[in-house]
């Protein structure tokens, strides 16, 4: 097998400034005041203790009015920003000749000819990545107006898009994949992103297009690729955790090897965390959203899936813990698996002890330390609880049904999880389809994510995609008696 080159090291973003005057701002919906000068969340979180100044600017900025030129606004601003607390609106830009669309392509004659034409003039890269009907692909490439890249074999979509990526020379760059549908002027809503020079990638939102279909309708609600509703500044360990290269927004001065070219899937994962990594920030624009098929069949559908997951084995390889399937507080781990179990008492000393320790934390920084101490293990707890219980059913579902053969306490633990996992994500989601069909169908997902990642970690003889990252306490929380002052 010939090794391919890891990609080069990404340059540093440039030092933080002030934002930009004319900016509006919005709080973030996981954001929370603690008192009335600390404000709580954030990606990943922490507390922020504001002056009285600072907590009448953030209540104007939430009511809408535009951020203004006093360069110590924008520099709080700019820590409210970095810190994820805060999300920022641009104004529209022109200069779409500053944007060129790379398309990765494969045997999708008909759908790049429609998304081609949905482009509305903007200069396009195809790259043609082995397609059999070699002649289909540049006719239409040719019939749109848009250059062609042949490569005579497949090496895959990083392979493809790093290869049109060397050959743009606009400031900015748009991947997206062929089966793609973005909406008009997409490109339009999502540069104004790049407004901010330490923004090194805007993605919108990715969701499943609209079908009768049961598995269309499935993924409408849950596509594998819809990483969320609500702004988000992305980055391992946050709320968000990546945005998939399906369709993303990026500065063609990041260079033009992006892509570990090593990695068969994962390879947007990858990207995003080296640039978290290299002090970039990541946005998502869910107000831009982007149309993808589901897969036809069930086999296909559940064969993604299963591809999906066994990528977590090589992105562990390279980025450790932060692959986790399971992180964040103990206490909370240690209370619902009590609790599932039979075992309530004991999740609730769990939850008491969190608290308790939180509590001394805050003593000294924040007012009403044990009522704020209190509200937060609650808060995140109880919202924890579905998006865990998944976890653990799509991490550990072999390991699961091997010990409920043995032991009736982990059946039934084993099967409140699947449902309270399958439950809840049916709850939040947006659906019109009914409970029993839904939670079938994300059982499914789960089972094959499941597949595939125990797959991979065997192939690779390693464990550290399944090996959870927990803490007695969150990493700003322990940092809590020296909260950023504002």
């Amino acid at each position: 097998m010939v090794t391919m080159p890891r990609p080069p090291d990404l340059p540093a973003p440039p030092p933080p400034t002030p934002l930009n005057p004319g900016a509006t701002l919005s709080i973030d919906d996981g954001a929370t005041w603690l008192d009335p000068t600390h404000l709580a969340g954030g990606s990943p979180f922490r507390i922020m203790g504001l002056s009285p100044a600072g907590v009448s600017l953030v209540g104007r900025w939430g009511d809408g009015e535009p951020l203004g030129d006093d360069p110590a606004h924008g520099a709080l601003a700019r820590r409210l920003v970095d810190g994820g607390l805060v999300h920022p609106t641009f104004a529209p830009s022109p200069g779409l000749g500053r944007v060129t669309v790379v398309i990765p392509v494969r045997d999708r004659a008909e759908e790049l000819d429609a998304l081609l034409a949905r482009l509305d003039g903007l200069d396009a890269v195809v790259v043609d990545d082995g397609s059999v009907d070699a002649s289909r692909i540049a006719a239409i490439a040719d019939q749109h107006g848009a250059r062609l890249h042949r490569r005579p074999t497949s090496g895959g979509p990083g392979v493809a898009r790093n290869e049109g990526l060397g050959l743009v020379t606009t400031e900015f760059a748009c991947f997206v994949d062929s089966d793609c549908e973005p909406p008009e002027g997409f490109v339009t809503h999502l540069l104004p992103a790049l407004q901010d020079p330490r923004v090194a990638l805007v993605a919108p939102r990715i969701a499943g297009r609209p079908g009768n279909g049961l598995l269309e309708r499935f993924e409408q609600a849950c596509s594998p690729l819809d990483v969320g509703r609500r702004p988000a500044l992305v980055r391992p360990g946050g709320a968000t955790t990546f945005v998939p290269s399906a369709c993303m927004l990026l500065r063609t001065s990041l260079g033009p090897q992006l892509f570990d070219e090593d990695l068969v899937g994962g390879e947007d994962v990858d990207l995003v965390w080296r640039l978290a990594a290299a002090g970039w920030s990541i946005r998502l624009d869910p107000c831009v959203i982007v149309g993808h098929p589901a897969r036809p069949t069930l086999a296909s559908w559940l064969s993604q899936r299963s591809f999906y997951g066994s990528t977590a084995a090589a992105l562990s390889d390279r980025h450790g813990d932060a692959v986790a399937p399971i992180a964040g507080s103990a206490f909370t781990v240690v209370a619902w698996g009590a609790t599932l179990l039979g075992w309530p008492i004991a999740g609730l000393g769990s939850l008491v002890t969190g608290t308790a320790i939180l509590s001394r934390r805050l003593d000294g920084t924040i007012e009403h330390h044990r009522n704020a101490a209190a509200r937060l293990m609650v808060r995140s707890s109880l919202g924890a609880g579905p998006t865990l219980a998944r976890q653990v059913v799509r991490s550990y579902a072999p390991g699961l049904l091997v010990l409920a053969l043995v032991s009736r306490r982990v059946r039934r633990a084993s099967i409140a999880t699947a449902l309270l996992g399958a439950i809840g994500r049916w709850w939040s989601a947006d659906t019109d389809l009914d409970p029993g069909r839904f939670v079938a169908l994300s059982l499914l997902d789960d089972a094959a994510y499941s597949t595939g990642l125990w797959a991979g970690v065997v192939r690779r003889r390693r464990a550290g995609a399944l090996r959870p990252r927990l803490s007695l306490m969150r990493p700003s929380d322990r940092g809590a008696n020296g909260a950023d002052q504002s």
